[in-house]
């Protein structure tokens, strides 16, 4: 009796465990689908990119422009009234003759780029693309894994396909075990792709420094997006992140006044800006944009006070660090488009203080009046107490 009954609670907690897994698997694929599509594109554009670095090489005396891609470069001509006109690419490998050549130590630029140079760049490349591709393959696997689980209730192909993965033995925790395994893989390579490049890359191509460019950031920006998803996806599988509460906060969002709400959708915006200036450096101070949307859903004044000091913080800080930014005709795309979005950021700062300056005053007075409302009397309860005792003193 005891060991059937042991048998049976196993049983029990096995099928909600499943239970759980299904309904857990069913709720992240869809975002796992576009996110792992979302990061294909980018990560592909990176690819493909010509601009992961940018420096001045010297070619028989003369400084000229480099864009150079991960197994690539293409030298600047300076156009009149056009700007610099980039010709066609270059191979690494042919300007790299002898790899274990040195890197020159001189205090004057020489009048030639060293091929060394040319060696360390091929190098970083090479091993960049290496870990990058490792990565770019399991976003493949997760974007169809993510799409079968999504349409398999919809679709007949998907369903027959569930179906057979489930006879193959792969249960839903497999499944969602496989999704994780493949996002942080690729999480992992995109990492070390970006290390070993910013790393491996040289200081200099013959004259001054150099600067990492658009197609680097576009990875960075995909390497954000997926530590994103990576940490959703582990929060919800694990049920630190309830889907119903999302949804409340959905609801409660609707249901908030005008000025709650516009100062909500203000912190979003700011939020998504933030993310595009991923292209050029990652802004830390997105976190408090996290901080501001706390405080719409709680309405506590703690959390106010820190928001509206690291808010008026970096809106001062944006002052110097807008006045320091270069001409936007000097700016290449990547450059323009981050600034831009940091700027439009910045512009926003003073209405989001506006609006949780007034969101603050209509909860004060909200709870002002109700202190006064809980402070006076009920009519029953005033009644009771200047009514007289059923046996007075003058019985």
């Amino acid at each position: 009796m005891l060991n059937s009954a042991r048998d049976s609670a196993r049983a029990v907690r096995d099928a909600a465990s499943r239970r759980l897994a299904a309904s857990s698997l069913d709720a992240i694929a869809p975002g796992s689908t576009f996110t792992a599509l979302l990061c294909i594109f980018l990560v592909g554009i990176s690819l493909d990119g010509h601009e992961w670095l940018r420096g001045t090489s010297m070619h028989l005396g003369r400084p000229r422009d480099a864009l150079v891609s991960l197994g690539a470069v293409r030298f600047g001509e300076p156009q009149a009234n056009r700007g610099v006109r980039f010709a066609h690419p270059t191979a690494l490998r042919k300007l790299c003759t002898d790899e274990s050549a040195p890197l020159p130590y001189a205090r004057v630029p020489a009048s030639e780029t060293d091929q060394a140079v040319w060696c360390q760049l091929a190098r970083a490349g090479s091993r960049a693309q290496s870990f990058l591709l490792l990565g770019y393959l399991p976003l493949w696997v997760a974007a169809t894994l993510s799409g079968v689980l999504w349409f398999s209730s919809s679709l007949g192909a998907a369903k027959s396909a569930r179906y057979a993965l489930a006879a193959a033995g792969l249960s839903d925790a497999a499944l969602a075990l496989a999704l994780v395994v493949c996002w942080t893989s690729s999480w992992f390579f995109l990492f070390i792709s970006l290390s070993c490049f910013a790393y491996a890359a040289p200081s200099s191509l013959g004259w001054g420094a150099v600067g990492l460019e658009a197609s680097f950031g576009v990875l960075q920006l995909a390497f954000v997006i997926m530590t994103v998803a990576l940490s959703a996806l582990l929060a919800q599988l694990l049920s630190l992140w309830d889907a119903g509460s999302a949804r409340g906060l959905w609801v409660t969002l609707l249901d908030m006044d005008n000025a709650r709400k516009a100062l909500a959708l203000a912190l979003s915006a700011q939020l998504l800006l933030l993310l595009g200036c991923a292209l050029k450096q990652i802004e830390w101070q997105a976190l408090v944009q996290l901080i501001g949307l706390h405080f719409v859903d709680t309405g506590k004044t703690d959390v106010l006070l820190a928001f509206f000091a690291l808010t008026s913080l970096s809106l001062l800080v944006d002052v110097y660090r807008l006045g320091a930014m270069p001409a936007w005709a000097a700016m290449t795309g990547a450059q323009a488009f981050a600034d831009g979005c940091y700027l439009l950021a910045a512009l926003l700062k003073p209405v989001v203080l506006l609006a949780t300056a007034v969101v603050w005053r209509r909860d004060s007075a909200r709870r002002r009046v109700e202190e006064n409302e809980a402070d006076l009397p009920t009519p029953g309860r005033e009644h009771r107490s200047t009514a007289s005792p059923p046996f007075s003193s003058n019985f």
